[in-house]
């Protein structure tokens, strides 16, 4: 079972790759997008008390 260590660090990977990829580079937004709704997918499966909304926070997508 994942924790909120887990969920915190690969919020992180999926922060710190958009923000690597962030020169105007829609797609790529698209693409990270797709790769955290994927995971947030998994993660509520798993555990329904996952906050979907904290998890795509954490990926920091407000700031690109």
């Amino acid at each position: 079972m994942f924790t909120k260590e887990h969920y915190n660090a690969i919020a992180k990977i999926i922060s710190l790759s958009l923000l690597q990829d962030a020169c105007g580079q829609e797609m790529a937004k698209v693409c990270y997008r797709r790769l955290a709704k994927r995971f947030m997918d998994t993660f509520a499966k798993e555990n329904p008390r996952f906050d979907k909304a904290k998890f795509t926070k954490a990926c920091n997508f407000d700031s690109y």
